[in-house]
């Protein structure tokens, strides 16, 4: 079944939602931490779902 916009997320998008800036999100991608993401057409992207994964399995404060 095909992605609809609506599932992928812009690091933008997961930032202003997380109150991190889109340079913090590019660092977690190059120190591999973070939520898994895509690149779709050459542009990163995160789905929703790996965004919810990635939440639960962080520990809890």
């Amino acid at each position: 079944m095909p992605e609809s916009e609506s599932d992928l997320l812009t690091p933008e998008d997961l930032g202003n939602s997380w109150q991190l800036s889109p340079g913090t999100l590019a660092n977690w991608r190059t120190h591999k931490k973070g939520p898994a993401f895509v690149r779709v057409g050459g542009v990163v992207r995160y789905r929703r779902d790996a965004v919810e994964v990635w939440l639960k399995a962080q520990p809890s404060e």
